[in-house]
């Protein structure tokens, strides 16, 4: 079992916020910052979310 909190990377819907894609759920919080940049970059219209 990992150690510590986890952190998921989600998509939003450009309408309506709902989640439309979860991406990750990822340990540690340095890991999880750092895989965030990407579909922020893919998906540039939508918010990207990073949560614990």
């Amino acid at each position: 079992m990992p150690l510590g909190v986890p952190y998921t990377i989600e998509v939003r819907r450009e309408t309506g916020g709902n989640i439309e894609l979860h991406l990750a759920t990822i340990y540690p919080l340095s890991s999880a910052i750092a895989a965030f940049e990407a579909p922020c970059m893919e998906w540039p219209t939508h918010m990207v979310t990073l949560r614990d």
